[in-house]
């Protein structure tokens, strides 16, 4: 079976010309029969795709919920584990609490939801998108930290906020949280402990 035919002439011969083979899953034999004078390059190329490889499981799982009771004071907190595939918490981790626009973040209010944890706490920095918690490292078991914020004024459609908890010197080794606002001043459905859609 004649595939197609392809021509060098003075006109074309610093063009690159393909040919394309139907149904190559079928296999056989590929035969370049060129006549005429001249120096010519031939190639022929084999393509074929594989199967997309799972993304990799992150070094800890984050969770986030909201308690929008006491608008327009807002709790958050973000529990962090490590995932079975990575159990190195020693050295300095960070934890980054996003902030939705119009809040202010009330930094004196970050705490661990155990009290035996709080020696982990090393320093707490205000940005303006973000407060960052400085960990001195990360337990073995479940570590949850909450942070109260005030609202300052109100921002129609707030942008969703990312938080995460990673290893200071390894920043790869992460694990996230997303969150949207729940624009709830009035929403009666609104309550303790809440996530918001």
């Amino acid at each position: 079976e004649v595939v197609g035919e392809l021509a060098v002439t003075e006109a074309n011969f610093d063009l690159l010309q393909t040919l394309d083979v139907e149904e190559p899953e079928k296999g056989g034999t590929i035969t370049l029969n060129c006549t005429g004078s001249g120096t010519a390059v031939a190639t022929v190329a084999s393509t074929w795709h594989m199967p997309l490889a799972p993304p990799p499981q992150p070094a800890f799982m984050a969770a986030q919920t909201w308690d929008w009771s006491q608008t327009p004071k807002i709790t958050t907190t973000l529990c962090v584990n490590a995932t079975e595939v990575d159990h190195r918490l020693e050295g300095y981790h960070m934890a980054r609490l996003g902030l939705f626009s119009g809040y202010e973040a009330l930094v004196e209010t970050v705490k661990t939801k155990e009290k035996h944890q709080s020696h982990l706490i090393k320093r707490v920095e205000r940005g303006d998108s973000a407060v960052e918690i400085y960990l001195d490292r990360l337990p073995p078991a479940e570590l949850c930290l909450s942070l109260d914020l005030l609202r300052q004024h109100t921002v129609e459609d707030p942008a969703p906020v990312l938080s995460e908890v990673y290893d200071y010197y390894d920043p790869a080794r992460r694990g996230t949280a997303t969150s949207r606002h729940l624009q709830a001043a009035s929403d009666p459905g609104a309550g303790a402990g809440g996530r918001p859609p």
